[in-house]
């Protein structure tokens, strides 16, 4: 396995867009772009809610549903690039043109999303690991 280089590439929104569906599913999140498509089934949410925002910025939608959640940190290992600078936001209240009225809102209890997020991590650490 190749290791991701020191600087990542700046990914534009229309090499996001292209990455929409169940089988390659790319979102950005405070201007961070990630690969989330191992991830997809282990959303605690499921799969669905993730695939309405395939391609697209899911800041808005995470933080209306999972204020609390270190997305950085549990999708690390799916980190891929970022937007150009000019689109670059890590304010906590950024609404991007994502409209997230439709969607439908997640929920689970908090000991389901613990377990469920526990085993998409152990599995994201194995695909970055050397010994694959």
């Amino acid at each position: 396995m190749q290791k991701k280089p020191a600087t990542l590439p700046t990914i534009s929104i229309s090499d996001l867009q292209q990455h929409n569906s169940q089988f390659d599913a790319w979102v950005s999140y405070k201007g961070k772009v990630y690969n989330i498509t191992q991830y997809l089934d282990y959303h605690p949410g499921g799969l669905k809610i993730l695939l309405d925002v395939a391609g697209k910025d899911c800041t808005a939608l995470v933080l209306k549903y999972h204020k609390w959640v270190n997305v950085e940190q549990l999708l690390a290992a799916c980190h891929i690039g970022n937007l150009p600078d000019e689109l670059q936001n890590d304010d906590d209240e950024y609404i991007p043109e994502n409209d997230i009225e439709e969607l439908v809102p997640i929920t689970c209890s908090p000991s389901l999303s613990t377990d469920i997020a526990a085993k998409a991590m152990a599995l994201l650490s194995l695909e970055s690991s050397d010994d694959l």
